[in-house]
C-alpha cells in the first residue's frame, strides 16, 4: 500500500494524464509502479535509468521512451522538455540531469 501511495498521489496531485509527457526516474520498486499507474492514467511515459540493461523491462512495461540518464547528450536533448518527473531513485544521486529536463513551471 505504502508503494502505491508514494507513486499514484503525486502523479494525481500534478493531474497526469492524457497529454502529458512524464518522466519517471528509476525502474525498480516504485518506478515499476510509478510508470504503470502513469500510463492507466493515459500519460506518455519515459524512463530514466542508469542502465541500458533496463530498456527491455522499462518497454514492456509501458514506456514510450527509455533514456540513458549517463548518456549527457540524451539528457541535453531533453532539457526543457518534460512537464512532471517522478524521481523513485533509492540510490543516492544527482537530481541536475532531471531538473533540466523540467519545463520552466514543470514539478
Amino acid at each position: 500500500m505504502c508503494a502505491g501511495i508514494s507513486t499514484y498521489e503525486p502523479l494525481r496531485r500534478w493531474d497526469v494524464g492524457p497529454g502529458r509527457l512524464i518522466g519517471v526516474v528509476g525502474l525498480d520498486g516504485l518506478g515499476h509502479l510509478a510508470v504503470e499507474f502513469a500510463k492507466a492514467l493515459g500519460a506518455r511515459v519515459a524512463v530514466f535509468t542508469t542502465s541500458a540493461g533496463k530498456e527491455t523491462p522499462a518497454y514492456e512495461l509501458g514506456a514510450d521512451e527509455v533514456i540513458i540518464s549517463r548518456d549527457t547528450e540524451a539528457m541535453a536533448v531533453r532539457a526543457g522538455r518534460f512537464g512532471f518527473i517522478l524521481d523513485t531513485a533509492s540510490a543516492k544521486h544527482d537530481p541536475s540531469p532531471y531538473l533540466r529536463a523540467l519545463r520552466v513551471a514543470g514539478a
